[in-house]
């Protein structure tokens, strides 16, 4: 997924700087973006 394929949006449980907060924003925005991939 992107999230985790960017060390600036991991957790610092998967050895990176991120917070949840952080991280799932990374996710949402990846998905946001698929959607519209799919939608266009």
């Amino acid at each position: 997924m992107a999230a985790l394929a960017r060390p600036e949006t991991r957790t610092g449980d998967i050895r990176e700087t991120t917070n949840t907060e952080g991280m799932t924003s990374a996710i949402v925005a990846a998905i946001e973006k698929e959607a519209e991939n799919v939608l266009a």
